[in-house]
């Protein structure tokens, strides 16, 4: 009997140690399980602590009992059961809920608030976490409730004296209890057994309660941490476990410092060291006397890793027994400090992103007012952010149509957008700058959703202005175009069209005429799509200038012969004056510039007027005395030493206000030029293009009435820095020597024109005037070729030919014949003899004896073979006939797969390429061209109309390679390319 007492008094104070450790934490503490009642789910109270008994019925009217049914708890509160009974069920579920509840006294119906924290009156606001209890196995068996007081301190304080008021009630109460049953036990003994079973149900009952507050506090998803005075660590609870990472058994015990960053340690020793000695009973962590609670200090937690995270927390103090214990409910509040600091983020990241986005943005209220507006949206319009804020969006449209009539914001695609919820786009429309200007716009009106309803609008529009601009030049461009395609394209078709009607014969005057006019307005046209190319290409960057050493009077003499016919034909005269000067350039860009300059000159001149071209070098940056008229001006934008270019005319002058938009394309002093002088108005902005491509500057100065003077500069500094002007180009390497010809011929004229001739090609020339001197030389110098005329005083070409075939030093040398008798009218004995390899006709073609040279030196007569590769079949005939006209073999290929064909069978000399194909491209029969070793090195001109750049060009170079532009290449400077390269071919054999 004594030990079952005393078992029982055991019990009992650890219950009651239990209890008041609970009954110690600031906080509504409660237990619910789960019951099923046929069929009908329901919820009872199985624990809960004073402060929640106490609330319950300050808010109810009476105080629940552990065993109490839910339903029957809350019968008069409907809405307060069904919003109960949700959180419960949720938890349940497995799902953890917080809410924010205030609890007051209802004068109606009590409905919750929400996350509202209402603090007013009587009235209380907590924050109430359900939470599931958790078996062993993971089962759920009930729900665990704690809810924090968050109302203002002062409220804290005057609830702790409530509290501690009917704990003082209620211990009295529990120990006259106790008194009156023990009396009882003593004077009914004849009862005692009854009593003892009653014990026995009794500590059951305490052990269950006991376990299921340990269970509250083992489950709860906040960590629940207990220390002593020395803040040595007692309780340590499973969600701290999982908050911290150390489990109960690493740090019972163990001072609370482990679980504290390092540089918090102090402060925190300090503040629950005051938390001791003041008079409160629970306090959040991190408040001061003089911070508010939004003001909280900030503490963190150190997680076994050393990792550190932001937390919540509060502490309480218990005092029993004469010890005192801390009790510490603190929450990770990581996520929500990086959902916080992401929000933040994310807000900047918009911020910038509106704030450097180019186009204007506004937003608008469902009413049309103005309630953003981005630093582009203000730069546009002119206005601060504080004049369009809350201004209607009317201050910016149009007040009125075109036509004058009002125009209502009621019939503005934004209003319509606002009202109907569709995005409206407007290409062109006016918006009104704060100076009172128009801003040409586009915009876009998109609406707001929130919640299915538009409660807005944005508006994005950008300046068009350069838009309206462009599409103004594109039109007249079009026009001018238009007008220079048309206009010779009608000259062509009538002419043309009037000779292939058979109505007038070709070869009268007026059929020459017409052809002629066909003639020249294909050059036109030529002219005009060359220009128009050569501009998009080099202010595109796609042209390389091919820059080599170049003299200024070689230059300025090209240019000035490429003219000369036009100012022959206007009877205006050339003056050129030069200077002896070397300079880095593209030397056949610089001549396009100065005759597009001359050109310009000789059109807009009187007739019997002069033309003057001059260049001269500058080396002072110093610009001459204003009553020197005779220097030149100097160009500020220019660092000396310059080349200075300058074309004067004595024509009709340009307009002040014409000087600089005449280098723009199509831009002409008189709209008319371009009928009366044969003009594109490219050809100045072709000029400035290229001399920007030099680093230099192109200006002209003009008087109305007495002309105009163009200059242009092209820095001396290039590849390698300046050139000296005076001195001769670099020393080369020795070109390869040519084969030695010996020339016999009695006429001198002969004589110069096949020297000269011979020497472009590269051979080495000696000439003699009788056949007595070819055989004295023939033995002395041993040439590779002796070329013959037969008809020569003395000693003709028979006995030349008989007296070298007779020495066996010149036995060898084999001899190609020059004359004006046909070879198949010669001596049939002289035929016979077979003492020359070749027969060349006077007078001389070119190809002919080139064609018989290569003969001669590599020991066969073949002709020479071209192949063709064209898909235009009119085109590849054109070529066919041009060079059969030179007694050279031609064939054709219309697609890649037939030009690789007849490359194996032929063997050509050379290839005609054209690189759009039907089967393909040309790059497709190079490449197959340079993997077979016996057309590897094939000579090759590319002549198409698609311009290549330098690395296309190095993926089509096979042996020598000449790159041909079709259009801006004319077909006779084709054929002559052509022939020079079939020319140079008997040289390198």
């Amino acid at each position: 009997m004594q030990d079952r007492e005393k078992s029982n008094d055991q019990l009992i104070a650890e219950l009651a140690t239990l209890r008041a450790l609970v009954e110690g934490v600031p906080a509504l503490i409660a237990a619910f399980e789960r019951v099923d009642d046929a069929g009908k789910t329901d919820y009872r109270f199985t624990a809960f602590n004073q402060l929640y008994q106490q609330e319950f019925e300050h808010i109810f009217g009476f105080r629940p009992q552990v065993g109490l049914s839910l339903s029957q708890a809350l019968a008069s509160f409907p809405q307060s059961l069904s919003k109960m009974r949700a959180a419960l069920d949720q938890a349940m579920a497995g799902d953890r809920l917080r809410t924010v509840e205030p609890l007051a006294p209802p004068a109606t119906e009590y409905a919750p608030l929400g996350d509202a924290r209402l603090v007013s009156g009587d009235r209380s606001s907590y924050e109430i976490t359900y939470s599931p209890l958790r078996e062993a196995n993971g089962a759920i068996t009930g729900v665990f409730l704690i809810g924090f007081n968050i109302t203002p301190a002062q409220d804290l304080e005057t609830a702790h004296q409530q509290t501690e008021a009917a704990l003082r009630k209620s211990k009295g109460e529990t120990e006259l209890r106790v008194a009156e049953r023990t009396a009882e036990l003593i004077s009914v003994n004849q009862k005692l057994q009854q009593e003892l079973e009653e014990r026995k149900r009794v500590e059951a009952a305490l052990r269950v309660s006991q376990a299921r507050f340990a269970g509250i506090l083992e489950i709860a998803d906040d960590a629940i941490i207990s220390v002593n005075l020395e803040q040595q660590i007692t309780l340590f609870n499973q969600g701290a476990e999982r908050i911290f990472g150390y489990t109960a058994a690493e740090v019972l015990g163990k001072p609370l410092d482990i679980l504290l960053p390092q540089s918090a340690i102090a402060a925190h020793r300090s503040h629950v060291q005051n938390f001791g000695a003041s008079s409160g009973k629970a306090r959040r962590m991190g408040e001061h006397a003089l911070r508010t609670a939004d003001e909280r200090r900030p503490i963190f937690g150190r997680r076994k890793d050393g990792t550190e995270f932001p937390a919540e927390a509060s502490i309480s103090k218990l005092s029993q027994g004469g010890e005192t214990i801390f009790t510490v409910i603190l929450r990770d509040i990581s996520e929500q400090k990086e959902a916080e600091e992401t929000l933040q983020r994310l807000s900047h990241q918009n911020e910038l992103l509106l704030n450097a986005i180019g186009e204007g943005l506004c937003g608008l209220d469902r009413q049309g007012r103005i309630t953003f507006a981005n630093p582009a949206a203000l730069r546009l319009l002119g206005y601060t952010q504080e004049e369009l804020i809350g201004s209607p969006v009317g201050l910016i449209l149009p007040h009125t149509r075109p036509d004058g009539t009002p125009y209502p914001f009621s019939e503005s695609p934004i209003y319509t957008s606002l009202r109907d919820g569709a995005v409206r786009q407007v290409n062109t429309e006016q918006f009104w700058r704060r100076n009172g200007s128009s801003l040409p716009v586009e915009y876009v009106s998109t609406p707001i959703w929130e919640e299915g309803e538009i409660v807005g609008a944005v508006i994005a529009f950008r300046d068009i202005t350069e838009r309206q601009q462009v599409e103004r030049m594109k039109d007249e461009f079009i026009s001018v175009v238009s007008h220079e395609l048309r206009t010779p394209l009608t000259s062509i078709h009538g002419s043309l069209g009037m000779l292939a009607s058979g109505l007038l014969d070709p070869t009268s005057e007026r059929g020459k005429r017409l052809l002629q006019i066909a003639v020249d307005s294909t050059d036109r046209l030529v002219r005009l799509i060359n220009d128009i190319l050569d501009i998009e290409r080099i202010e595109s960057g796609k042209v390389k200038m091919a820059k080599e050493i170049c003299e200024v009077e070689k230059l300025l003499t090209e240019a000035v012969d490429t003219v000369q016919a036009i100012a022959d034909k206007a009877g205006i005269t050339l003056k050129v004056s030069s200077c002896s000067a070397s300079f880095y350039a593209d030397a056949d860009r610089i001549i396009q510039t100065l005759t597009n300059l001359l050109s310009n000159a000789i059109k807009f001149s009187p007739r019997g007027e002069t033309v003057y071209l001059s260049a001269e070098r500058i080396d002072s940056p110093v610009p001459p005395l204003a009553s020197d008229a005779n220097q030149p001006p100097r160009c500020p934008l220019c660092q000396p030493p310059y080349l200075l270019f300058t074309v004067k005319d004595q024509g009709r002058g340009i307009p002040a206000d014409k000087l600089d938009t005449i280098f723009e394309r199509f831009q002409q002093v008189d709209a008319s030029d371009s009928r009366n002088n044969d003009g594109t108005g490219l050809g100045l902005a072709i000029c400035r293009s290229i001399v920007h491509q030099h680093n230099g500057q192109i200006w002209v100065e003009s008087t109305l009435g007495v002309g105009s003077t163009f200059y242009f500069t092209i820095p001396l500094a290039g590849k390698g820095g300046s050139l000296a002007t005076n001195a001769p180009l670099p020393a080369t390497a020795d070109s390869p020597k040519g084969p030695l010809v010996l020339v016999c011929d009695d006429d001198p004229s002969t004589l110069s024109v096949l020297q000269a001739l011979l020497e472009q090609r590269g051979y080495q020339v000696v000439t003699v005037e009788s056949g007595a001197k070819a055989v004295e030389v023939a033995i002395a110098r041993q040439p590779d070729v002796i070329l013959l005329d037969m008809m020569m005083p003395e000693m003709n070409g028979w006995d030349v030919m008989a007296n070298l075939k007779a020495r066996p030093e010149t036995r060898n040398v084999p001899i190609l014949v020059c004359s004006v008798i046909p070879e198949a009218e010669a001596q049939a004995e002289v035929r016979s003899q077979k003492n020359y390899v070749g027969w060349v006709d006077k007078p001389l073609n070119s190809i002919s004896l080139f064609q018989s040279l290569r003969s001669a030196l590599t020991g066969h007569s073949q002709k020479l073979r071209i192949l063709i590769i064209e898909d235009d079949v009119d085109l590849a005939e054109v070529f066919c006939t041009l060079f059969q006209h030179h007694n050279i073999e031609t064939y054709c290929a219309h697609t890649g797969r037939e030009a690789i064909r007849l490359s194996q069978q032929l063997n050509p000399d050379l290839l005609v390429l054209d690189l759009s194909l039907p089967d393909g491209d040309g790059f497709v029969v190079v490449e197959w061209l340079r993997q077979h070793n016996r057309l590897s090195s094939l000579p090759l001109v590319v002549y198409s109309a698609q311009d290549v750049n330098e690395e296309e060009r190095d993926r089509l170079r096979l042996g020598q390679t000449e790159f041909l532009t079709k259009g801006r290449v004319s077909t006779q400077e084709f054929e002559h390319r052509v022939l020079d390269i079939l020319n140079g071919i008997t040289k390198a054999e």
